[in-house]
């Protein structure tokens, strides 16, 4: 039987490895689209109400983080599904470990939207998405985390 909870941790892992590439990809896509409307919707504005380039830098800059963040810890779920935190250095524990806090947020973000209760069928479904998707990824880092390396 061991076997069989081996098998299902492998594939928790790799679930949660590749939700967190998704989630950095559409973080940076969407980000990146929110930045062209921005920048567009500057063109019509007077030169005197533009907003200065420099405000935008810190935004792209942790947007980049963030993304690189989450698909670098999915990475590392995708690589060793059954135990990527016992296999990897400190750089890469602290990156898994911004990745469970980013999904924390998220998490605490998707049930604060579901209790101001959203205006569309729609919008709760993508707040029940976010939460689902959230938890998992939360559950599977922290099982993770605190898992044993198993004895040779």
């Amino acid at each position: 039987m061991p076997d069989a909870e081996n098998d299902s941790k492998e594939r928790l892992g790799r679930l949660v490895g590749s939700i967190l590439i998704a989630e950095g990809l559409l973080i940076a896509i969407l980000r990146f689209l929110a930045l062209v409307y921005v920048v567009a919707s500057q063109a019509y504005t007077a030169d005197r109400f533009r907003t200065p380039l420099r405000s935008f830098i810190p935004w792209v800059v942790i947007t980049t983080a963030a993304s690189l963040a989450l698909v670098w810890a999915g990475s590392f779920f995708r690589r060793a599904p059954d135990g990527a935190w016992s296999q990897i250095g400190l750089d890469a524990r602290v990156d898994l470990i911004a990745a469970l806090l980013l999904n924390v947020a998220a998490l605490v973000w998707a049930v604060s939207g579901l209790i101001r209760s959203p205006s569309t069928p729609e919008a709760s479904l993508t707040w029940v998405a976010l939460v689902a998707m959230s938890f998992l990824v939360v559950v599977g880092l922290v099982r993770d985390m605190l898992r044993r390396p198993p004895a040779d």
